[in-house]
């Protein structure tokens, strides 16, 4: 573990014990005599430790604290004072902590292996954090098309905007709580929960206690599980929010001004760790339009929205998708199936998968556990045969032939969908009565 420490002081002499014990340690080390020179230093070297001296010359001590905090370094400060009332004062300026003059060599080295310990220990958290994070993004994001690698990005920038409210919109299975947590692992708050809530079950743990934390007194580890512990911070991922109840959508924009007000006062406030992410299957704004969801939360959290198109209007995304899943399943079965046969890529691309990437994600584990070969044909796909989900294209590429109820019902279902279930306009279409509808549609 390489270690830069810098010190700023005039005085060079004052530290002599403590100088050698760094370069024992293989510290690399910077000495700056002026304040000046010590802020410009700091932006060129990164130092991992800063030794601060209040009676160094040019710029008082306490604003090159300020400047440091300011700027954003991570360098661990410490600060070297003549009283304990200027240490604490330095301390709550952002220094980690402070040596009383003259400087105890023995303390310096016990102080400084509880930074090294830190550090490992960060180091550590850091790498299983880049683990997770390459396992989430590893597991379902194949940016083949230009769009998803502009989504992508969407997301990685809204992970830098610290707990700032977010909305991801997608149809079922577009992999909306999977982004949730790759924002969630990649923001500063990764340390923390995330707490899934499901806006359909009216069952969930209250909303002013997921928002504001527990009452005293109240046990916690009955208040569900990972949910029991938010108060401290993390992220509040609120699924099929357009089922939110009206008071819950009053709650939580009365969350999120309540901690932009602290913010603006410089408050610790419990509210400050905590972000809220919302995901919607449908577009939230016909709804406000409708009076049916509140406008204000709306355009609170649709500032950083991202829209996850379906995977029908990225058929180019399909089979890369699927070779990615089987070697995913591959490893996990211990199977060793290498291709998709041409066929079967038609049928994939030629399918309309209302269940998005999950759908695909379900199908191609269920052929690789099946397949018996090195590549998977449309013998493996013979239980996707449920022809209500096939389209033509797919039966004839398939070898398969309906009887004639079967091709009517087909036709049927698929004017149904084309026009989103409306039986009065299909019937009218297919200029038959809506209980002939109902008769065709069904194969007995």
């Amino acid at each position: 573990m390489s270690i830069t420490v810098q010190f700023i002081d005039g005085k060079e002499t004052d530290y002599t014990d403590i100088l050698n014990f760094f370069k024992e340690s293989d510290c690399h080390i910077v000495f700056s005599a002026s304040g000046k020179k010590a802020l410009q230093q700091v932006k060129k070297e990164k130092p991992d430790v800063v030794f601060l001296s209040l009676d160094g010359p040019g710029q008082g001590g306490c604003d090159i604290v300020r400047t440091i905090k300011k700027n954003g370094q991570d360098s661990t400060l410490y600060t070297v004072v003549n009283t304990p009332e200027q240490g604490v004062e330095t301390m709550k300026l952002g220094a980690e902590h402070y040596f009383c003059k003259p400087c105890s060599a023995e303390e310096v080295q016990f102080v400084f292996h509880k930074f090294l310990a830190a550090k490992s220990y960060q180091e550590r958290i850091e790498k299983l954090r880049l683990w997770f994070i390459n396992q989430l993004e590893n597991s379902e994001l194949v940016l083949v098309s230009k769009s998803m690698k502009e989504l992508y990005q969407q997301v990685l920038k809204i992970s830098e905007d610290g707990n700032a409210p977010a909305l991801l919109v997608g149809e079922v299975g577009t992999g909306k709580e999977l982004l949730a947590k790759i924002i969630h692992l990649r923001s500063p708050y990764f340390m923390f929960p995330f707490a899934v809530i499901n806006c359909k079950d009216k069952k969930t743990l209250s909303l002013d206690t997921l928002l504001y934390g527990f009452p005293k007194g109240t046990d916690k580890r009955k208040g569900g599980g990972e949910a029991a512990y938010l108060s401290e911070g993390g992220t509040l991922f609120l699924y099929n929010s357009e089922c939110l109840a009206k008071s819950d959508q009053t709650k939580l924009l009365k969350f999120l001004k309540s901690r932009k007000t602290a913010r603006r006062k410089q408050v610790d406030h419990t509210t400050s760790g905590k972000r809220i992410i919302m995901a919607a299957s449908v577009n939230l704004k016909t709804l406000v339009d409708k009076g049916k969801f509140n406008k204000e939360l709306y355009h609170a959290v649709s500032k950083r929205s991202v829209h996850i198109p379906p995977l029908k209007k990225r058929s180019s995304a399909i089979v890369p998708l699927a070779m990615h899943f089987m070697k995913a399943f591959n490893r996990e079965y211990g199977k060793e199936v290498k291709r998709i046969d041409a066929d079967v890529r038609s049928y994939l691309t030629s399918y309309d998968w209302p269940g998005n990437v999950s759908e695909l994600k379900n199908v191609m584990e269920h052929v690789v556990i099946i397949s018996q070969g090195e590549s998977i044909s449309m013998k493996d796909m013979a239980f996707r045969s449920d022809k209500k989900m096939m389209s033509l294209d797919s039966l004839l590429l398939n070898g398969s032939f309906l009887s004639l109820d079967e091709m009517v019902a087909l036709y049927v279902k698929t004017v149904l969908k084309k026009v989103k279930g409306n039986k009065s306009k299909a019937a009218k279409l297919l200029r038959v009565s809506r209980n002939t509808l109902k008769k065709k549609s069904v194969v007995i």
